[in-house]
């Protein structure tokens, strides 16, 4: 049986029986960020995985944004699954229900809408940050709070835990039949807009601006990149605008930028904590460069390359609260607690770059096995001191997206 429409606002229901598998899809991208999905377990015994991917418009390849699992018998019979997912603007979302008991079925009831589904309560998971560097004048740490991972999941009437299946991704993606890959591949972007891979591509390019050259790259719906010799950005593409975070020294800020053309874009910036007010313009003089060198320490240049290994996606604990990683094309981009945001680049051993928490910027190091992902040992400090320590990372999840990182970004206008 193809894929059935995924419409937002309705009920849909039906049984998964044996080991038969269905997939629900939008017909368009979304043109909110935000998704609230439930599904319900109606009747009958059968066990059920379910497997939420998000794709941007004309691409088959898919990021896996949820998996969990409806475990078999009748003592969840009547329970809901309420999953809430963030930054889906512009992408198309498919969910895909696979039956994982031979002789059983199950019942199940599936809404998708930009709200809650009505008359659905349910508890929501967060995750605490706990000590992390803080921007104190004695350079000590502060306890973090609490902080919504991008993705809530709970049961209706169960207490605040993990997901079902114990909150593991387990990294499975569905194999899209042809009709599907088919169908994403020609549906563009009805109705949403420009995509933000779209703008973030047009974006890409060595810019001339009063602020010395920005070089900037695409990486999915995000730009990154550095600009003189004075700091990096890490920006994302929706709507209209760019809109991101900058470091300059020891400080950092935010700014929006916005294309007039197809060499030229007119842009503002603040310090953080301020409203994005000064004028920061640019005009194009060169195509995206693959080296940048203000991810080190010192003045080494690091190049980025065509990379799509997952290996180092994840969710860890660390002694500085949640951190949320994805990497692409060697660039690393993820938030921890409710901080801000870390950027780096890969330097053959590990991810260096720059972390924001408020006003202050610091600089890590975290070491990763190359090719399992798994995580060795970690660093950081203030560009502007001496003092730093230990960043040690345990995974709790083996697969993260853009949509599990909440960095706090500028919106665009």
């Amino acid at each position: 049986m193809g894929p059935r429409r995924l419409a937002l606002g309705e009920r849909h229901t039906g049984t998964i029986g044996g080991a038969f598998t269905r997939m629900f899809i939008t017909e368009s991208p979304l043109k909110q960020d935000r998704l609230s999905l439930t599904i319900t377990k109606e009747r009958f015994r059968g066990k059920t995985d379910v497997v939420v991917c998000s794709y941007l418009p004309g691409d088959d390849q898919g990021t896996q944004i949820d998996h969990f699992t409806i475990d078999k018998g009748l003592g969840n019979k009547g329970k809901a699954w309420l999953n809430e997912y963030d930054g889906l603007e512009g992408r198309i979302v498919s969910v895909f229900l696979n039956g994982k008991s031979v002789a059983k079925s199950m019942k199940y009831t599936l809404w998708a809408d930009t709200s809650p589904a009505p008359d659905q309560g349910g508890n929501r998971t967060s995750s605490a940050g706990s000590s992390a560097p803080t921007g104190n004048a004695g350079g000590g740490q502060a306890a973090g709070s609490s902080h919504s991972t991008g993705k809530a999941s709970g049961s209706a009437d169960a207490g605040a835990g993990a997901l079902p299946d114990g909150g593991r991704l387990a990294g499975v993606k569905p194999n899209l039949n042809p009709e599907v890959a088919e169908r994403i591949g020609k549906m563009g972007n009805q109705g949403a807009g420009q995509t933000g891979g779209d703008l973030a591509a047009r974006m890409a390019g060595r810019w001339d601006t009063q602020h010395g050259e920005l070089r900037l790259k695409q990486v999915g719906d995000f730009v990154v990149g550095d600009y003189a010799d004075r700091g990096v950005l890490l920006g994302r593409a929706k709507g209209s605008c760019v809109a991101g975070i900058f470091t300059n020294g020891a400080r950092n800020g935010v700014f929006r930028f916005s294309m007039t053309g197809d060499d030229r874009f007119e842009g503002q910036w603040a310090w953080h904590g301020q409203r994005p007010n000064m004028s920061w313009n640019g005009q194009r003089v060169g195509p995206a460069p693959d080296a940048f060198r203000n991810f080190t320490r010192g003045d080494r240049s690091i190049r980025s390359m065509a990379n799509q290994r997952e290996v180092f996606d994840g969710i860890y604990d660390s002694n500085h609260g949640r951190v949320a990683l994805w990497a692409r094309d060697l660039v690393l981009i993820g938030d921890y607690a409710d901080k801000g945001m870390l950027v780096g680049m890969w330097d053959g051993n590990s991810f260096v770059g720059r972390f924001t928490n408020g006003g202050r910027t610091g600089w890590f190091d975290l070491a990763f096995l190359s090719k399992t992902g798994s995580f060795r040992d970690g660093q950081w400090g203030w560009v502007d001191s001496g003092q730093g320590g230990d960043w040690n990372l345990t995974e709790v999840h083996d697969a993260a997206g853009p949509a599990d990182l909440a960095i706090p970004m500028p919106r665009c206008r």
